[in-house]
């Protein structure tokens, strides 16, 4: 999102690596959201696109 795609996407497969890894996919990681607060959903949905350009599957 700010223009640093191999850092995300390098970042992205460190994260994925790891043994304690709970989300390996976007639904995962939607699946885990905490709120239905409308402003978290605003501030989860970027970061969803940003996981979605550093390559994170759906």
């Amino acid at each position: 999102m700010t223009g640093h795609g191999a850092e995300a996407q390098e970042t992205l497969k460190r994260y994925l690596s790891l043994s304690g890894t709970r989300a390996r996919t976007i639904a995962q990681w939607k699946g885990q959201l905490p709120s239905d607060n409308p402003v978290f959903l605003a501030y989860a949905a970027r970061v969803t696109e940003g996981l979605r350009k550093a390559g994170l599957p759906e």
